[in-house]
């Protein structure tokens, strides 16, 4: 900085921090008291199943229905030609996944 003869002195500084207020994020290792376990996320978890023609590829069709949101797990039974997906019923529904899956 041109001009400024003192532009090192901001090193030389002492902060002091007086009655530094806690937090509940300060205390780590107790819960927190306003948690309330009445409104934290409950996952309604649903199961349906799909039948698929001899046509459909089931790796595609499980593709599909994983990458909507709220599935959680797909299954494939090759005997029966069944993808079973297991969803939130919160966040979709069985006929949601089978618009996107057929």
């Amino acid at each position: 900085m041109a001009g400024n003869k003192h532009h090192n002195n901001r090193d030389k500084k002492v902060v002091a921090v007086v009655d530094k207020k806690k937090t509940h994020f300060d205390r780590v290792d107790k819960h927190t008291a306003h948690f309330d376990k009445r409104h934290a996320y409950h996952p309604e978890m649903r199961i349906c199943t799909f039948k698929l023609s001899r046509h459909d590829s089931p790796t595609k069709m499980m593709a599909r229905a994983e990458r909507i949101n709220g599935v959680k797990d797909t299954k494939y039974n090759p005997r029966t030609r069944e993808i079973t997906v297991l969803y939130d019923a919160n966040k979709t529904t069985a006929r949601h996944i089978k618009h996107v899956v057929a």
